[in-house]
């Protein structure tokens, strides 16, 4: 809480005297036709313990993910989950391993979404600034990497998004970008995160330890 207090009060001394080269025309809504219907209940887990394999220190719970359901999540040392029919999920890494390094935004997303257009505005609601899109990913920073491994997740045709860590190396601008693309969101999201900002913003059920 302190970290994001401080990060607000800065931003509030600099905004008037600093360009921001990722301001452009404000996306008011996405577009996430490409998603396919999600379940009424996405995931069914039962007899969860968390804590340390061998020696759970929570525990057993039993949880429902529904559709349009934002969970942060907690990693189980045990118990069984059971995904629905229809359920199609997709993982973010903060690893980024999905990435090749020597294509650019725009080439690794075209590879999970044929249209170029829908490409653009996600990688731009994410606030990657647009004269990187077509740049390497190697000559990229570790956030403008984040923004391009979210925004393949966004587009590759999921109704459900596993995230874990997603505001790990993004700006206060693109965390608020995300959070607000993941509330729009037509499916269901289970993310793990330590920043609480985030998690209030997103989050409609949470299991902490």
């Amino acid at each position: 809480m302190a970290r994001t207090g401080r990060i607000l009060r800065e931003r509030r001394q600099l905004e008037a005297t600093v360009a921001k080269p990722w301001e452009e025309q404000a996306i008011s809504h996405l577009d996430f036709a490409h998603v396919p219907s999600v379940p009424a209940i996405v995931v069914h887990a039962s007899g969860l313990r968390f804590g340390h394999p061998g020696s759970p220190v929570m525990g057993p719970v039993n949880i429902a993910v529904h559709r349009y359901e934002r969970w942060s999540e907690l990693p189980a040392v045990a118990g069984e989950v059971r995904w629905s029919a229809g359920a199609r999920a997709g993982y973010y890494s903060q690893e980024h391993q999905q990435l090749v390094l020597s294509e650019s935004p725009v080439e690794s997303c075209l590879r999970v979404h044929p249209d170029t257009t829908t490409v653009r505005t996600i990688l731009g609601c994410l606030r990657l600034r647009a004269d990187l899109a077509l740049m390497p990913l190697r000559t990229m920073s570790m956030g403008e990497r984040s923004k391009t491994a979210l925004a393949r997740l966004l587009l590759g045709g999921h109704n459900v998004l596993i995230l874990d860590e997603p505001t790990n190396h993004l700006e206060m601008e693109a965390q608020e970008a995300l959070s607000k693309a993941l509330r729009e969101f037509p499916g269901a999201v289970l993310f793990a995160s330590h920043d609480e900002w985030f998690r209030e913003q997103t989050a409609t059920h949470s299991l902490d330890l």
